[in-house]
C-alpha cells in the first residue's frame, strides 16, 4: 500500500500492506494393518482391515499441530465395502491474517457501558499474531456395492455420509459488527481500549471513554456440516468399444454456522453460495486408442445474498455440458481436444456480487465456452 495510507493520512480507505514470512517442517506415518484377508478368512468375513496415520507440522511463525486418522474396511464378501473413518485437522493462520498491516475505520457505534446515544469511534483493523489455528473433527461412514452382472457388464454404488466440526475459524468483525465487540465488552475486554476515568466517570460509576477498538482477526466461528455422497458406476463391453457411465451427486443438507460465540447456529445449507445439490454425469466411449466422452455438471438453485429481487427470488440452478476426445499416439503418449461448457451458457444472474453472478460459487463463471488441448508424455 502506499505511505500515506500506512501513516493513517487517509481515513477508511480499507488499503494496507502486508509482510510476512514462514517455513514449515512436516513429517507423517501411516499404518495399514490386515486383520483378516486371503489366508485366515472365516464365514461372514472376507476381510478386515484398520488404518492409522499421524502427521505432524512445526511453523516457524505459528507453532507446531499433530493429528490424527483411524480408519477401519470390513468386506463381509468380495462384492461388498464397508468402511468408517475418523480424523481431526488443522488450518494455520494465514500470513494475511496473522501480518495484515493496520487500517482505520470511524463507524457509529454505540457504548453500552457508558449509555451514550452513539457516535464515531476509531476501529483499528489488521492482522493478529496471537491467533490460534482452525480445528476439526470429521467422521466418515460408507460402503461400496459392486452389483452382480452378466460378463460384459459392471456395476457398482457406493454411499457416503460424513459429518465434520470446525472450531475457532478465523474471522474479522468489519465495521459496525464492531458493535458486537463493545456488548459483549466482558469477552473482548482487551480488543476495547478506554482513556483514564474522569472524576465525573468515577462519580457515575461508569468506565472511561473509548480511546479505539482494536477489530483484529479473531478466533471466532463454528461450523457443522452433513453430508451424503452418492456415487453409480455402469460399464458395458462391447464389439464396438467399452461405454461407461458414471454418475455423481452430493447432498448437502446440513451447514449450520455460528459466526459469533454468543450467536445461536444457523442452517445455511440452500443459502447465497451453498446449493444443496451438486451432481456430475458422464458418458465415456473406449475403442482401440480413441476416447471420447462427455459430461453433464449441475449446480442446484440457492437463495440470493440479500433476499428475493422481483422474479428472481432465487440463483436459479446451472447445468453445463463438457466434450472431450483423445487418441492415444503410443503406449505412454497422448492428445487430447475438448470443450468446457459447449452450448456457451451463462451464469445465473445473482444479487450478491457486482459482477452479476456468483463469483464463489463452483461452476459460475463468465468465461462461455473454453477450448483446450493438450499432450501427455508418461515416462
Amino acid at each position: 500500500s502506499d505511505s500515506l495510507s500506512m501513516a493513517n493520512k487517509i481515513v477508511a480507505p480499507e488499503a494496507t500492506s502486508i509482510a510476512g514470512d514462514r517455513s514449515r517442517d512436516a513429517g507423517y506415518a501411516e499404518f495399514m494393518i490386515p486383520i483378516i484377508g486371503e489366508y485366515n478368512r472365516i464365514a461372514g468375513i472376507h476381510s478386515i482391515g484398520l488404518q492409522a496415520a499421524w502427521r505432524v507440522e512445526q511453523y516457524s511463525d505459528f507453532g507446531s499441530a499433530d493429528n490424527l486418522k483411524l480408519g477401519v474396511k470390513y468386506s463381509p464378501d468380495e462384492r461388498v465395502l464397508l468402511r468408517a473413518t475418523y480424523q481431526t485437522a488443522f488450518r494455520a493462520p494465514s500470513l494475511q491474517q496473522l501480518y495484515m498491516g493496520q487500517s482505520v475505520e470511524y463507524p457509529f457505534l454505540l457504548d453500552p457501558a457508558r449509555g451514550d446515544n452513539g457516535m464515531q469511534y476509531k476501529t483499528i483493523a489488521g492482522g493478529n499474531e496471537d491467533l490460534d489455528h482452525e480445528e476439526s473433527d470429521s467422521i466418515s461412514v460408507g460402503g461400496v456395492f459392486d452389483i452382480s452382472m452378466p460378463d460384459n457388464m459392471s456395476l457398482s454404488v457406493s454411499v457416503n455420509w460424513s459429518q465434520i466440526e470446525l472450531e475457532d475459524q478465523i474471522a474479522r468483525l468489519a465495521g459496525f459488527d464492531a458493535q458486537y465487540m463493545l456488548n459483549n465488552e466482558e469477552r473482548f475486554a482487551n480488543n476495547i481500549i478506554r482513556n483514564l476515568q474522569t472524576n465525573a466517570d468515577k462519580a457515575a460509576g461508569i468506565p472511561g471513554s473509548i480511546k479505539h477498538i482494536n477489530n483484529f482477526y479473531l478466533n471466532l466461528a463454528e461450523v457443522e456440516i452433513e453430508a451424503l455422497d452418492l456415487q453409480v458406476d455402469y460399464g458395458l463391453d462391447t464389439t464396438f468399444g467399452y461405454f461407461g457411465v458414471n454418475l455423481a451427486a452430493a447432498y448437502l443438507y446440513q451447514y449450520d454456522y455460528k459466526a459469533l460465540p454468543t450467536d445461536p447456529f444457523v442452517d445455511e445449507s440452500g443459502s447465497y453460495n451453498m446449493p444443496e445439490w451438486r451432481g456430475r454425469m458422464g458418458l465415456w466411449w473406449t475403442y482401440d486408442k480413441y476416447n471420447a466422452g462427455a459430461t453433464i455438471n449441475y449446480i442446484d438453485s440457492f437463495d440470493q445474498l440479500n433476499g428475493p429481487v422481483e422474479k428472481y427470488s432465487k440463483v436459479d440452478e446451472h447445468t453445463t455440458l463438457d466434450l472431450q476426445a483423445s487418441y492415444d499416439l503410443t503406449d505412454n503418449s497422448q492428445i487430447t481436444v475438448g470443450a468446457l461448457n459447449v452450448t456457451d451458457e451463462d451464469p445465473p444472474w445473482s444479487d450478491g456480487e457486482a459482477e452479476g453472478y456468483a463469483v464463489y460459487a463452483a461452476g459460475h463463471n463468465p468465461w462461455g465456452t473454453v477450448l483446450y488441448a493438450r499432450a501427455t508424455v508418461r515416462f
